[in-house]
């Protein structure tokens, strides 16, 4: 996504496959923003039914934040050349997972079209919710941040925190691009 690059790795301790989101900017770690962003992805962990599989998440001593998920074994949620009911279906399904994430009182922040994976089953998946760490403008390089502008809210450009609303506006901009 915009925020963090995704890896293949190796779980040291069971000898699996994972795959590793790590956030691209460190977060503060004389601040309560590390125990924020702990705790919402503990809410994210505790979820049931479960909508993003954690299975494991820390923050090294430079604040590098990272998240272990099960591999990603599926396409992109945009590929190819896909009809209109498919689409549709895509669109629906990705409202329902930030739904549950609403529902449970839990804010994105950072959806995009990159947020979303079809797995090989051909049912949507949401990856992994690591959401604005701080303000966007303290986050914003245009050069890194290009394809996930459209999908940031006008008041979280503004300097606004993000909100169940600019998760809306996301989501509606996803609709735009993925219709």
């Amino acid at each position: 996504t915009c925020l963090a690059d995704l890896h293949k790795a190796i779980d040291r301790y069971s000898h699996s496959p994972v795959a590793l989101w790590i956030l691209r900017q460190p977060l503060r770690m004389d601040t309560s923003e590390v125990d924020q962003y702990l705790g919402r992805l503990d809410a994210v962990q505790n979820m049931t039914p479960r909508v993003v599989s954690v299975l494991s998440k820390g923050i090294d001593s430079s604040g590098t934040v990272f998240v272990a998920i099960p591999p990603i074994n599926g396409y992109p949620l945009i590929t190819g050349d896909v009809e209109v009911v498919e689409r549709e279906r895509r669109f629906t399904a990705c409202l329902d997972l930030i739904d549950r994430f609403h529902s449970a009182g839990i804010v994105c922040g950072d959806i995009s079209v990159q947020s979303f994976w079809i797995g090989r089953n051909g049912q949507v998946a949401f990856i992994c919710p690591l959401g604005l760490p701080r303000e966007w403008k303290d986050v914003a390089d245009p050069g890194t941040f290009e394809n996930f502008i459209p999908y940031v809210a006008p008041e979280i450009r503004e300097g606004g925190s993000p909100s169940l609303s600019s998760d809306v506006f996301s989501l509606g901009v996803l609709g735009y691009y993925l219709l």
